[in-house]
């Protein structure tokens, strides 16, 4: 029998296609938390960073709202709700002509609350910067941030076109895979039980 482990994957750019995947809609407001809705699949995500953020509506648009530019920005769904996959999109200061590395941390649920921390992820200031996250072997991703290793005057000039899939409300997080491996063992324990009456 396999055991499935519980896996969080950090890759460069986008993987995996786009048919089972939800846009973020950002609310046009503007704070240090920014609310979403995941386009029209009911559920709502909140976007918090210690800079003010800035959206003007849409999926196009998430940036710093004073600053010029964001160092952290973390992401979850509101009533406990879970995803699997997560694309994003980093636009790097042109300005700053600079290279440098982000950080994921990723806060998950497999039997117990885990966290994930990745190792940096390089990104550069003369192209988007698209990283897809995955949670696999009926590991839920319920939170993500991402932090950057930059000086303090470069960063991430916007945070734009977020993608989500593998969306779940909160509740029972197995997957179809252990619910067989749970039931097997179920019914094995009640036959044994019969046979030795």
């Amino acid at each position: 029998m396999a055991i499935t482990i519980p896996t969080i994957t950090v890759r460069t750019g986008l993987e995996s296609g786009s048919g089972d995947i939800d846009n973020v809609l950002y609310q046009n407001s503007t704070g240090i938390a920014i609310n979403a809705n995941i386009n029209s699949t009911g559920y709502v995500a909140i976007f918090t960073s210690t800079t003010s953020l800035d959206s003007g509506g849409g999926q196009a648009m998430l940036d710093a709202e004073t600053a010029g530019y964001l160092n952290n920005l973390a992401f979850a769904l509101t009533d406990g709700a879970s995803f699997t996959r997560l694309y994003a999109n980093l636009d790097m200061l042109k300005a700053a002509q600079t290279a440098g590395t982000i950080v994921f941390t990723v806060d998950y649920t497999s039997s117990a609350l885990s966290t994930f921390t990745s190792n940096p992820f390089a990104v550069t200031w003369n192209s988007q910067n698209k990283p897809t996250i995955f949670a696999t072997g009926g590991a839920r991703m319920s939170k993500v941030t991402w932090n950057t290793t930059l000086q303090t005057d470069v960063g991430v000039e916007g945070a734009n076109q977020y993608r989500f899939g593998g969306l779940r409300p909160a509740g029972n997080v197995l997957d179809s895979g252990s619910t067989i491996i749970l039931l097997r063992i179920g019914f094995g324990l009640i036959g044994f039980l019969e046979r030795r009456k």
